[in-house]
């Protein structure tokens, strides 16, 4: 903060001694170049700033990827060695079902399709 307020001090002399003509030309360009230097050295300063947080933040974002990489494994691990219960509860492999006693296995009758008997007579058309 004391920075600032000695550039804006700084750029204020400097503009009314050169409005008053007691400050010769060398004087004016050294102000204006230590002006601009600080000015550039602070904007330095706050991009490198910007940089060390924006690269500590991408190696927290990476750690938190990886934690959760590892928890999608752990979770998928787990369910893949839970013990599965059968999708359909009739289905075949059910150890508990009892067994089929007439020694056949009942098809499906063949479809007919849909049949509409609200024909119009012959020769309608």
């Amino acid at each position: 903060m004391i920075k600032y307020l000695f550039l804006l001090l700084a750029c204020l002399t400097g503009g009314t001694l050169a409005a008053t003509g007691d400050i010769d030309t060398q004087t004016q360009l050294y102000i204006v170049a230590g002006i601009l230097g600080g000015a550039c050295l602070l904007l330095t300063i706050a991009s490198i700033y910007n940089s060390v947080t924006i690269i500590g933040l991408q190696s927290k974002i990476a750690v938190l990827q990886a934690a959760g990489a590892a928890t999608v494994k752990a979770v998928s691990n787990v369910v893949e060695n839970s013990p599965r219960t059968p999708k359909d509860p009739y289905s075949r492999d059910d150890p508990y079902r009892r067994q089929d006693s007439r020694g056949y296995r009942m098809e499906r009758q063949p479809s007919r399709g849909y049949q509409d008997d609200r024909r119009p007579p012959s020769g309608y058309y």
